[in-house]
């Protein structure tokens, strides 16, 4: 995999831009860092719930599209489109925990997609989820 900053692959910006790094990727897979900083939207004094881990999964997810995206052009917006089979193995997060996001495709296209998701944190699970992606041509996405 080719260095890119994470900026050329996902639409998210400012507080919500809350990946740092892609450390692998492959044909099915991505993995991601993230640190809990100052500034995440979801934090509440030093903490976040762990739900959120739903939003790194998805960013991840995005990562992978616009690391495999054919057309050029800026970073596509891409829809959560369902969750399913999400646990999680802690309460909350720390301001300051490092996580490291894994996305693998189960099965999908560059259109529609689903993805086995996992959160850790110093190696320790946080939240595992089965997220469904869509992804609308970018033709649709410039005439909206």
């Amino acid at each position: 995999m080719s260095h890119q900053a994470i900026e050329t692959l996902i639409p998210h910006r400012g507080a919500m831009l809350l990946l740092d790094t892609v450390l692998a990727s492959s044909a099915d897979e991505i993995q991601c860092r993230a640190r809990v900083r100052e500034g995440n939207p979801f934090l509440r004094g030093r903490h976040m719930r762990s739900v959120v881990c739903l939003e790194y999964m998805a960013q991840a997810v995005a990562a992978f599209a616009g690391l495999h995206a054919t057309d050029p052009g800026p970073p596509r917006v891409g829809y959560l489109i369902a969750a399913t089979r999400m646990t999680l193995a802690q309460p909350q997060l720390t301001l300051g925990d490092e996580l490291d996001v894994i996305a693998r495709r189960v099965w999908g296209d560059s259109a529609l997609g689903k993805f086995a998701c996992t959160v850790t944190c110093a190696g320790a699970a946080v939240a595992e989820a089965t997220v469904s992606v869509y992804q609308p041509p970018r033709a649709a996405q410039e005439s909206a």
